[in-house]
């Protein structure tokens, strides 16, 4: 153990943290009945994974200083964890008008502005508009966008997927008791895109 331990890197200290706290867990897991189980083997693979790791690891910082390789761990790290935000970013929207009783998310159809966004650090892309109605371009209203709306509804809102020959994907937020989930249409949209501000 001991020879195993000298010359620390990054990846040595992390993977013995993950191995400690996961190979307990996991076994445990397994030992639990039916569906539960399976948590064990999904706790396993990356303890198994981890400890390859640490292998291949002391194999390298035979040949590497340990600081200069733990520096090449935290950038390979920094890539890792920069590419698991780009693959999961999301589109987050602000609807900030508490007097609206809806908001319709609008996929650009080509002949549109899209709403301006600013980027976060985590690659996400954030709207905070009064307007109710926004355009989005298809890209982000396919993926996992979140949608923030005014506290006065209280968190009770209804939600509907529209379709429209001139708009290929709407999404309608509103109030329950508001109208304009029985009447939405083209038209609507049209004039409600003329008086967006």
């Amino acid at each position: 153990m001991q020879k195993l331990t000298q010359k620390p890197t990054l990846f040595l200290i992390i993977g013995i943290a993950i191995i400690a706290i996961g190979l307990p867990f996991g076994v445990y897991s397994l030992t639990l009945e039916g569906a539960k189980a399976m948590v064990g083997i999904f706790i396993l693979v990356p303890v198994v994974a981890t400890f390859i790791v640490i292998i291949i690891d002391r194999k390298i910082v035979r040949r590497i200083d340990n600081k200069k390789l733990s520096l090449y761990e935290l950038g390979v790290i920094i890539l890792l964890i920069s590419l698991y935000f780009y693959n999961n970013q999301q589109m987050k929207i602000n609807f900030l008008n508490p007097k609206d009783d809806y908001v319709l998310v609008l996929q650009n159809p080509g002949n549109l502005i899209n709403d301006t966004f600013k980027r976060q650090l985590s690659f996400n892309k954030a709207i905070s508009t009064t307007s109710n109605i926004i355009i989005i371009s298809k890209a982000d209203i396919s993926s996992n966008f979140e949608i923030n709306l005014p506290l006065s509804w209280n968190g009770v809102f209804y939600y509907n997927t529209y379709k429209f020959e001139n708009y290929p994907e709407v999404k309608l937020y509103c109030r329950p008791n508001c109208n304009i989930k029985d009447s939405i249409n083209q038209n609507i949209i049209d004039s409600l895109l003329k008086n967006k501000h």
